[in-house]
């Protein structure tokens, strides 16, 4: 990376990934006429330099979901999620921070390279959602089901992290 770009860089190394969880540094520039208009033109910058280096991000840009391109203090701040086969996976996180003249000067990845997950969940919707109740102690005269969804949990395991489906429920538990 330094050879190709140059500068001064520190990273840090995500040890469940493999991936550059953070890197910071001089900076490179992205934006030949040195000015980002907006988000759309940040993103589409970010994207590029993602897949101009997919062995730091662990992904291609075809992974991800644009999360916010916000722009403050100078700044362009882009977030992605990763995805697989239209799933999110929870806690899965690309960004890249550059100025608005189009420097890129920090990025970070908490992305899942190799994603493979079967995708048919171990349990129903149902009997998730009812082994979350009863831990929760939720009661349905007093407490909500606001539905769930599909995600996919990474799980620590010896040597690295697993993918599984899961279902995320959402509760509204208002006694514990």
């Amino acid at each position: 990376f330094q050879a190709r770009y140059g500068g001064r860089w520190r990273m840090v190394r995500n040890t469940e990934t493999g991936t550059a969880h953070a890197v910071y540094g001089s900076g490179i520039e992205l934006e030949s006429d040195g000015d980002v208009a907006d988000a759309v033109e940040a993103e589409a910058l970010a994207r590029a330099f993602i897949d101009a280096n997919p062995a730091l991000f662990g992904v291609s840009s075809a992974d991800l979901v644009l999360g916010d391109a916000a722009f403050g203090m100078n700044k362009w701040g882009v977030s992605f999620y990763q995805v697989y086969q239209g799933v999110a996976i929870y806690r899965s996180k690309v960004t890249l921070v550059l100025m608005k003249t189009g420097r890129l000067f920090a990025f970070m990845s908490d992305a899942f390279p190799e994603a493979a997950v079967l995708m048919t969940p171990a349990v129903s919707r149902d009997a998730a959602a009812g082994i979350a109740k009863d831990a929760l102690g939720f009661r349905s005269v007093r407490d909500a089901d606001a539905g769930s969804s599909l995600i996919i949990l990474p799980v620590a395991r010896e040597g690295g992290v697993a993918l599984r489906l899961a279902h995320k429920i959402d509760l509204a538990v208002r006694e514990p």
